[in-house]
């Protein structure tokens, strides 16, 4: 967690969003297309934790988000965010698929 409201350095310090989004998209092995394609009633798991991550690793605005989700509303995203902590807390699988995320993360950042 290299973000914190004290540290002003703390946002560059923090993934690019390029580079969340590019992690997501290893890890679930899945096309920008499908990452972006949002279908009602659909649970598009991948594009859920991108919008988390993005959320708890840059502390974006959910209006940021939302815009580059292509979500209206600001508080469908913050829905999504915390289904996904909730999930992430009952469900191994998404958890085990989010720490794979922050893994390559971490990874990618110690190259640099």
């Amino acid at each position: 967690e290299k973000r914190h409201d004290q540290v002003p350095m703390s946002r560059t310090l923090a993934p690019s969003k390029e580079d969340i989004l590019e992690a997501v998209l290893q890890v679930y092995e899945i096309s920008p297309y499908t990452l972006f394609r949002s279908r009602r009633g659909q649970f598009n798991e991948a594009r859920n934790v991108a919008m988390y991550l993005i959320r708890h690793l840059r502390a974006d605005t959910l209006l940021s988000i939302g815009t580059h989700f292509g979500l209206a509303r600001y508080s469908s995203v913050n829905s999504v965010i915390t289904r996904i902590g909730v999930l992430r807390n009952h469900n191994e699988h998404i958890n085990h698929r989010i720490e794979n995320i922050l893994s390559l993360l971490k990874k990618s950042q110690e190259e640099t």
